[in-house]
C-alpha cells in the first residue's frame, strides 16, 4: 500500500479493522503452512529412518537396530 508511505497518513476505523482481520488471516495461513512444513520433515525423517533399516527393541527396552545391507532393489 502507497498510501501507507505518505507521512502523517491515517486509516479510519473500518480500515484499520480491514488491515486488522488480514493480518489474522494471514497469520493463520502461515501458522497452517508451518504445521504442513513441520509435518513433511518429520514423514521424510521417518522414511529415511525406514530405509535404513529395521529398528527393534530388547527385553530392556534399548533400542537395537538391524540394519539391512541389501537395497531394496535386491530384496525383490
Amino acid at each position: 500500500m502507497q498510501e501507507l508511505d505518505r507521512p502523517g497518513f491515517t486509516l479510519n476505523a473500518g480500515e484499520l479493522r480491514i488491515v486488522r482481520d488480514k493480518a489474522q488471516r494471514n497469520a493463520a495461513c502461515l501458522l497452517a503452512a508451518q504445521r504442513g512444513i513441520r509435518s513433511a520433515r518429520l514423514r521424510l525423517a521417518e522414511m529415511r529412518r525406514a530405509a535404513s533399516g529395521l529398528v527393534t527393541y530388547d527385553r530392556m527396552g534399548k533400542r537395537a537396530e538391524v540394519s539391512e545391507c541389501r537395497k531394496l532393489t535386491q530384496r525383490l
